[in-house]
């Protein structure tokens, strides 16, 4: 290129019109050659494939025959075709059949035939050519010839010998036509440059070109000539130029050190800003940092250089990774990279262990934006909050104990349950036992049936209150069977007819569908939550009517409703009367343990649905929930008491029964139960004791207590089943423990059936009966003699309304300490009625004492 640069633009002009057309010429010569070779090779393979057919019709016979000397002959007639190389013969599975070659090589010298029919051109000069031999649609053979390409090589000889010749001649003219053609060009441009050098030398602009031409030189000269005229226009603006900047050169300094002044004014109020930024920051509350975009520091506050011990020198301009170590910055300045990448503030915990003590932060980290909402950079606001999580552990360790609390107070309640029912075990089996005596006469069987009356309403209250420890504890489990809702509903309106009638409310049901009668559920505790509800319906209404509705609806689901036209529920009370122990004002004047709607609430649940309720003050109330009861497989018959009148075992049956338990009383009143129906008893104290009188006596069955000294029931119990296997004796276990989980654990340690205490005759009955298959002898019922009668009349007793329905209340719930406390309020005349009234409270004959109040006068 330097070469080029120092030739003269006449040589230039020369050598590109000679070296344009040397470059035509030979993109033409090429162009020929491509094409030429191009068309000779398709003419050469279409010749090939012409003489491939023509081979490949003689060829059939020989091929169809097996005839190679026919076939051989065939192709040794290719030697008249000086540009046929070789030449074969292949059968249909691809074995050379005959062969020819020009220069008589082998076999070896053939290649293999391809599926399909190819022509190809080798580097040798060579074309192959396969074409398939048909007959009759058939492929039978592959025919192979191989043509030399001498005549292109001949051809394209003769080609370069033509296209030197041309190229010369070319050339000797393009030098004669440019060296006459670059004149033409040249010597304008010589002109134009001697002007310019006049120019520069003379310094004088007004000097013209005169333009003789139109074409691109006339274009140069007419704008050298305009260049000339704008440098002489710009000579005389660059004088006038000069004596204005002279003058603003004096304004601007003027200006200038104004805008020093100004500058100087802004800088001290902007460092003024920052420290009273800085103030402020230092005397927040919480710790304070900004960064920019190199995670460099811009900011902090009095908190952060008190918390890290750094002076704000040691902090500006630094990153964290080249002020603190590891372990600072692994518990502090976190999730700083997530803000510039998201571009979103983040809250987070962050730890500060500072002279061995840990401080917990609250930091909320957030992007600091321009006025075109870019991030430049981010700001910390870290509050001190170690106190605050501190008290919240303290508050998780209080729930902690509040919990344990209550799960102590779970468990106290089952032991209390557990030693209530111990001693009432004894009453009531000697009460029952009583009761089975045919001496008694019926004053004292009377009496018995109160104390079985009594101990059985103690019984239920004890049951109430374990229901909500069992609730409380999640240990109340589902225990679904098939029941009849129709029998359920007629067993509800037996209890609660005569009551009602009493207080002269309309007890009314809704009636099922005949098919929907039979379901799959709990029955015990939909039994026990509509028994609640119809006691409170009852209890709290004193005229109306009470409603029991049972309505289907799709899917198996069942409303059941209670609706009263009582007192109502004040608003006030409606969120408190689910809860234990919690009652309402006349809850309070009714009595009774306020557990009834919380176990009902606490038992829909479980049962899968919510107990709602709906009042108004004076015009009654809406219970309602719904469950799922599902058709079961099996048909629901009647249970039936078939133990009620059991005399003893039939005769010429023998029982021997070990009795183990710790507490006297409790075995001797389960042995002389025992010994009255004709078994053989055996009693232990322990455990210890149990396991070797059932060595000893090998018993018929074995009524084992829990809790005992020495050795337990539930070891007892499983030494006996390893030495004797799990049929040998029949095992029962006598229990207080009443919570489901204990139940089944009972079970599960190989005993064949559980009797709660205090047991009642009728479970004993039934467990001899399952597991030892016995039969029993039976007595008529005995009705008493002589029967309490009710005064005819008591009318002329006048009572004050509001003490007449608290005594109809009590006596309708069984409340004897509420009833003797609404006696000692009836005053003059009325006392002879609370004497009348305190003697059937004697014999717990409620349903008497609510005959003789209806007879009584409300006073006006």
């Amino acid at each position: 290129m330097k070469f080029w640069k120092l030739i003269s633009l006449r040589h230039k002009l020369i050598a590109i019109i000679m070296l344009t057309s040397t470059v035509a010429l030979l993109l033409a010569v090429i162009g020929l050659s491509i094409h030429d070779i191009q068309t000779f090779r398709n003419t050469q393979t279409r010749e090939l494939a012409s003489l491939a057919q023509i081979l490949g019709a003689h060829s059939t016979a020989s091929l169809r025959f097996q005839d190679a000397q026919t076939g051989h002959e065939l192709l040794q007639a290719l030697k008249t075709d000086s540009r046929i190389v070789s030449a074969a013969l292949y059968d249909n599975q691809g074995n050379l059949f005959s062969h020819y070659h020009r220069q008589r090589k082998g076999p070896e010298a053939f290649p293999r035939p391809p599926p399909e029919s190819s022509a190809e051109f080798h580097h040798d000069d060579t074309i192959d050519l396969f074409r398939p031999v048909m007959a009759n649609g058939e492929q039978i053979g592959t025919l192979y010839l191989q043509s030399d390409t001498n005549l292109l090589t001949e051809r394209l000889r003769n080609y370069a010998i033509v296209s030197g010749i041309v190229f010369a001649l070319s050339l000797l003219v393009s030098f004669l036509i440019s060296a006459r053609v670059q004149r033409t060009v040249s010597a304008p441009i010589l002109h134009l440059a001697e002007i310019v050098n006049r120019v520069s030398k003379e310094q004088n602009f007004s000097i013209r070109v005169e333009r003789d031409r139109e074409d691109e030189l006339g274009f140069l000269v007419n704008q050298f000539n305009v260049m000339l005229g704008q440098i002489q226009e710009r000579d005389q603006a660059l004088l006038r130029a000069h004596e204005e900047l002279e003058a603003k050169v004096e304004e601007r300094t003027r200006d200038l050190q104004h805008e020093i002044e100004v500058r100087e004014k802004s800088e001290n109020a902007l460092r003024e800003s920052e420290q009273r930024l800085q103030n402020v920051l230092d005397y927040a509350t919480p710790l304070v940092y900004m960064k920019d975009l190199q995670r460099r520091f811009l900011l902090v506050n009095h908190q952060f250089v008190n918390l890290f011990g750094l002076s704000n020198d040691e902090v500006r301009g630094k990153t964290s990774e080249e002020i603190f170590n590891r372990g600072v910055l692994d518990q502090f300045f976190l999730k700083e990279e997530d803000i510039f990448q998201t571009g979103q503030s983040v809250e987070t915990e962050e730890l500060v262990i500072q002279n061995g003590s840990t401080e917990t932060y609250l930091s909320v980290k957030f992007p600091l934006r321009d006025s075109n909402n870019e991030i430049y950079g981010l700001c910390a606001l870290c509050t001190n909050i170690t106190e605050r999580k501190q008290f919240e552990i303290q508050l998780q360790q209080a729930k902690a104990a509040a919990e344990a609390a209550n799960m102590a107070k779970s468990t106290f309640i089952a032991n209390m349950s557990h030693e209530i029912r111990t001693p009432l075990n004894a009453i009531l089996g000697y009460s029952q036992i009583l009761q089975r005596d045919q001496r008694l006469d019926p004053e004292q069987r009377k009496a018995v049936e109160t104390i079985i009356s009594s101990g059985s309403n103690l019984l239920a209250l004890i049951s109430d209150i374990l229901d909500i420890s069992k609730i409380e504890a999640g240990r109340m489990e589902l225990q679904p069977a098939p029941f009849s809702l129709d029998m359920l509903l007629d067993h509800l309106i037996s209890m609660f007819k005569l009551r009602s009638e009493q207080k002269g409310l309309e007890l009314k049901v809704t009636p099922l569908p005949q098919e929907k009668t039979v379901v799959f559920g709990d029955e015990a505790k939909l039994k026990q939550v509509l028994i609640n509800l119809i006691s409170n319906a009852i209890k709290f209404t004193h005229k109306g009517s009470i409603c029991i509705s049972v309505i289907p609806e799709n899917n198996h689901f069942y409303k059941f409703e209670v609706v009263d036209t009582g007192q109502g529920i004040r608003p006030e009370d409606l969120q408190s009367i689910f809860e234990p122990f919690r009652q309402g004002d006349q809850g309070i004047k009714s009595g009774g343990t306020g557990l009834g709607l919380a176990i009902a609430r606490k038992q829909v649940i479980l049962l899968g649905s919510d107990l709602k309720v709906e009042s108004e003050v004076g015009k009654g109330t809406r219970f309602e929930f719904t469950v799922k009861l599902p058709t079961p497989a099996q048909e629901v018959k009647p249970a039936q008491d078939m133990f009620r009148f059991v005399s003893r075992l039939q005769e010429g049956q023998h029982v021997t029964a070990l009795v183990a338990d710790d507490v006297e009383e409790n075995r001797e009143v389960l042995c002389r139960f025992l010994k009255s129906i004709g078994i053989t008893t055996i009693e232990a104290e322990d455990g210890l004791e149990a396991l070797q009188k059932t060595r000893e006596h090998l018993p018929d069955i074995i009524f084992m207590d829990i809790r005992m000294p020495k050795m337990d029931g539930t070891r007892a119990i499983q030494e006996i089943i390893r030495e004797f296997g799990n049929d040998r004796f029949k095992i029962v276990v006598i229990t207080a423990s009443a919570l489901e989980h204990e139940i089944e654990r009972f079970l599960q340690l190989g005993c064949h059936d559980i009797i709660l205490k205090p047991f009642r005759t009728q479970e004993v009955f039934n467990s001899l009966k399952k597991l030892l298959n016995v039969t029993f002898e039976y007595h008529e019922e005995i009705k008493p003699e002589v029967e309490q009668k009710i005064p005819d009349d008591y009318s002329h007793f006048v009572v004050p309304e509001e003490l007449l329905n608290n005594l109809r209340d009590a006596a309708e719930f069984y409340n004897i300490t509420q009833l003797k406390k609404y006696l000692e309020d009836l005053e003059g005349d009325s006392r002879e009625l609370a004497t009348h009234l305190k003697s059937y409270i004697h014999t717990y004959d409620m349903e008497g004492i609510l005959k003789i109040l209806d007879q009584v006068q409300v006073e006006n």
